[in-house]
């Protein structure tokens, strides 16, 4: 059969394919998620990855953005079920008398996974 000898290359993408095998792996696909606007990206099954979180940028920091972000990444985290074993404790900065006009979010994320933990790490948006 022609191409036939090829087969076996096709197969071997063990590496390619297994993309979540360390934490850090996995915090990168998390905040890599939680950064995607939902919907954004095509193909069957994935008309769901994503987050709503992007739609908070700029906006301008209070206790409602807050827990709305907070509500974002919760409903972000089932996409990872399997490799998250408990909803992340989320930490967001709640603006400062001197800071009270700041737009961007410096969220502290802590979760338990498959490789262990609890991990934290912090990312901005």
């Amino acid at each position: 059969v022609e191409g036939a000898y090829d087969f076996e290359e096709w197969t071997v993408i063990n590496d390619d394919i297994e993309i979540i095998n360390d934490v850090e792996a996995l915090w990168a696909a998390v905040i890599g998620c939680l950064k995607t606007p939902q919907g954004y990206i095509d193909g069957v099954t994935l008309e769901n990855y994503g987050s709503k979180l992007l739609s908070l940028r700029g906006m301008p920091l209070d206790w409602h953005i807050v827990e709305l972000a907070k509500t974002y990444i919760r409903e972000t985290i089932p996409q990872f079920q399997g490799y998250v074993l408990n909803f992340p404790t989320i930490e967001i900065d709640l603006p400062t008398p001197e800071t009270s006009e700041r737009f961007s979010m410096k969220i502290d994320m802590t979760m338990t996974t498959v490789f262990g933990g609890p991990y934290r790490r912090v990312f901005y948006l």
